[in-house]
């Protein structure tokens, strides 16, 4: 809207708003950075508020998807209830209050017509945002996310220290070790009575 030149006072206080907003949780993302470990278990996710563990187990599939111009590393999970029940339960309430804040940006921005090369370069899916606007719950947003990329959970550059495709292959490569050392296991010996 501002480089139209159509709408010059509410798109420059969206590129106020929401620029400034990045600017803010990208400064607290560089200031607490987000440690991702890999175990022969799973994940986990380590935050200053907390962790999350995901058991290679509850992995069905990783891959890459784009969002906007970037490339995302994504997890679809066998079910969301290990997910949330291994969430730290401080980590659980952050998000949960800031849910209301993300749905509200969202909705805004579905409500922003935003055309041309500009659309593009933010990959600007109206109807996507407004469905995002309908979330009600944490479980609901990984729904969101999978019906929207074909992954649960998505992890940014930030999260890891390699490109998202060699990030990607090694997650994948552990997620099937996993699985195949769990086949290879010898059977149990069934007890003597």
């Amino acid at each position: 809207m501002v480089l139209s030149g159509k709408g010059f006072v509410p798109g420059l206080l969206s590129v106020v708003f929401f620029g400034g907003g990045g600017l803010l949780i990208a400064y607290k993302f560089l200031r607490h950075p987000v440690t991702f470990v890999l175990t022969k278990d799973g994940t986990e996710q380590r935050y200053p508020q907390g962790s999350i563990h995901i058991l290679w187990a509850d992995i069905e599939q990783v891959g890459i998807f784009r969002a906007a111009t970037s490339k995302m590393v994504g997890m679809r999970l066998t079910t969301y209830e290990r997910y949330l029940r291994n969430m730290s339960p401080e980590l659980m309430e952050i998000i949960r209050k800031r849910l209301p804040y993300v749905k509200l940006a969202a909705r805004a921005a579905s409500m922003l017509e935003v055309s041309g090369g500009v659309g593009v370069l933010l990959g600007h899916d109206q109807e996507a945002m407004k469905d995002f606007g309908e979330v009600g719950g944490i479980a609901e947003a990984l729904a969101w996310s999978r019906a929207k990329t074909g992954y649960d959970v998505a992890f940014q550059r930030l999260d890891f220290d390699r490109s998202a495709d060699e990030f990607s292959a090694l997650l994948d490569q552990y997620r099937l070790a996993a699985r195949t050392t769990v086949r290879s296991s010898p059977p149990r010996a069934k007890p003597q009575h």
